[in-house]
C-alpha cells in the first residue's frame, strides 16, 4: 500500500515534517500493545508508536514488492513462499531475514519449522 498525504482510507494519522497527514494502515493502539509486549518497554509515546507502525507498513510493502517481482518473472499470478523466499535470498535489503526463511523446511507441501 502506497501512503500520500492525500490518502484517506480510514487508517491511523499523523503529521510528517512538511504537516501533511500521511494514513497508515496498521491501528496504532495494537502497535502499541505489540510494542508494550517488550518488559523492558515502558511509556511508548504517540509519536514512537507512529514511526513504528509506518516502518513496518513500508519494510511489508518492499517485501510484497519483491516478492511479487519474482513472481512476475516466473510467469505466475500469485505470489508463494518460493518467491518471499527468493526475495529475502537476492535483495539486500531483505538479507537480514535469511536466517528465517532458511530454517524453514517443507513437508507435504506445507511449511514447518526445524526444531533448534
Amino acid at each position: 500500500m502506497s501512503t500520500s498525504p492525500s490518502q484517506n482510507d480510514g487508517g491511523s494519522s499523523g503529521a510528517n515534517s512538511t504537516g501533511a497527514t500521511l494514513k497508515i494502515a496498521f491501528p496504532q493502539a495494537r502497535v502499541k500493545t505489540i510494542m508494550k509486549e517488550d518488559k523492558d518497554v515502558g511509556t511508548v509515546s504517540h509519536d514512537a508508536v507512529f514511526a513504528v507502525a509506518y516502518a513496518t507498513e513500508l519494510f511489508l510493502e518492499l517485501m510484497a514488492q519483491k516478492s511479487y517481482d519474482f513472481t512476475r518473472q516466473e510467469q505466475r499470478k500469485t505470489v508463494t513462499y518460493k518467491d518471499v523466499a527468493t526475495a529475502v535470498s537476492k535483495c539486500d535489503e531483505l538479507e537480514f531475514l535469511s536466517g528465517i526463511f532458511n530454517a524453514t523446511v517443507w513437508f507435504y507441501g506445507s511449511p514447518c519449522i526445524r526444531p533448534a
